[in-house]
Order: C-alpha cells, then structure tokens, then sequence
C-alpha cells in the first residue's frame, strides 16, 4: 500500500511485481485499475475484494482506541458483519 503515490507509479510498481509473480496486492484506491494489469488478488476495503481489509480508520491502525472488552471492539464488529455478508 502506498498512499499518496501517483497511479502511473503504482501501475509500474505493481506492473514489476506481477512480472515477478506476485499474487496479492494490497491497495485502497485502484482496485479496478490494477485487475486490468493481470490475474492478481486484490487485499482492500472495497465490496469487490478478494480479501476483505478490516481495520483502516479503526483500530487495527491506532485511529480509534481499543477497548479492553474485545466484545466492544469495533473492528471485530465489522469483520464479522463483513463474513455475514460473504466477503
């Protein structure tokens, strides 16, 4: 994941690494972009992710503070509202 990073040099990053054999790509922004690139699995936020990312702007990266009660984490929440709708 590379935020900020411009998409022709996303593409030529991601374009090296499939050329390499990469088979996961990690990316909040261009999932559609990079499935034109090759046959490639998409780890994101997004509804059409083959690997559906929990956590960003949660607390999986510090954005909002845990709770000691792992029955109140909202992360854990929303992995399992996201498992129920069969990502």
């Amino acid at each position: 994941m590379t935020p900020g990073l411009p998409w022709d040099d996303r593409k030529e990053m991601i374009t090296t690494a499939l050329e390499s054999g990469i088979a996961y790509v990690l990316d909040l922004e261009y999932s559609q972009k990079i499935r034109k690139l090759g046959n490639v699995n998409i780890i994101s936020n997004e509804v059409d992710a083959d690997i559906y990312l929990v956590g960003i702007g949660g607390e999986g990266d510090g954005s909002i503070d845990l709770s000691e009660n792992l029955a109140d984490s909202k992360d854990l929440a929303a992995a399992k509202k996201a498992k129920n709708d069969g990502k």
